[in-house]
């Protein structure tokens, strides 16, 4: 490897993501996580989300959003009807 001296062009940074129109992060208001899934889950998930144009983030979040706002509201409830433990 040359280290550049002094007059030299110093290389070009290479852009992650390659140079793809929409390459890298998509903007949106998520605030997005890590998560660990089954491998095939995920590949069958991303296969369907290129079909519909979209990206794997987005068709997990709206295939979950139901089933976790059901789940979350039953656990509110369960908690209110128990009363302060206190």
């Amino acid at each position: 490897m040359t280290i550049p001296s002094k007059g030299m062009a110093m290389p070009k940074k290479s852009n992650h993501g390659g140079n793809r129109p929409g390459s890298g992060r998509p903007k949106s208001d998520r605030d997005d996580v890590s998560v660990k899934l089954d491998r095939t889950v995920v590949a069958r998930g991303r296969f369907v989300a290129e079909l519909r144009g979209i990206t794997l983030a987005e068709y997990l979040t709206e295939a979950a959003r139901p089933i976790v706002d059901r789940d979350f509201a039953r656990a509110s409830r369960t908690t209110e009807d128990a009363g302060p433990e206190l």
